[in-house]
């Protein structure tokens, strides 16, 4: 999980209103506020999936946002934290638990062959190569999501 934060220039009913502008009538994402207090709203964004296999490709992540007045009332302080979605989290574990598995094969079982040392190495190394992919598109996505955000906000 990633977070980050900044501030705005804007007061929080400012801050919704142009939030729910630009991405609550759009189809591209999956748009939610909710506005709890006078001093505190909290919104998620996520892009839709129009497709299954757009799941895989797409920029799969959510972000969490709560936004809150400072002492000053015409600056608000902006909170974005960025989950990875579940699929992902669930493809890498699943990898995990067979590369788990195969080592334990390999030390309990007696293998006859070399082709149970090299179906292990070729999962090891494609978990590897899926979690390092996953984590730098993590964050790829992530900035994408933060130049989007700050860039509706500091619009006029």
């Amino acid at each position: 999980m990633r977070t980050s934060v900044f501030k705005v220039n804007s007061n929080i009913q400012e801050i919704c209103t142009k939030l729910n502008q630009a991405l609550g009538s759009s189809d591209r994402f999956v748009f939610s506020i909710e506005q709890k207090h006078p001093d505190l709203a909290t919104f998620n964004v996520q892009k839709r999936g129009l497709y299954a296999f757009y799941l895989m490709f797409m920029n799969k992540i959510k972000v969490h946002g709560k936004i809150s007045t400072t002492t000053n009332n015409n600056i608000s302080l902006i909170e974005l934290s960025y989950t990875q979605y579940f699929l992902w989290k669930l493809v890498l574990i699943s990898h995990v638990l067979i590369v788990l598995g195969l080592l334990i094969a390999l030390n309990t079982g007696d293998s006859k062959g070399i082709s149970l040392y090299i179906i292990t190495a070729v999962v090891s190394a494609l978990a590897i190569v899926l979690g390092h992919a996953v984590r730098l598109k993590f964050k790829k996505d992530s900035t994408e999501y933060e130049t989007l955000l700050a860039t509706i906000l500091n619009s006029k």
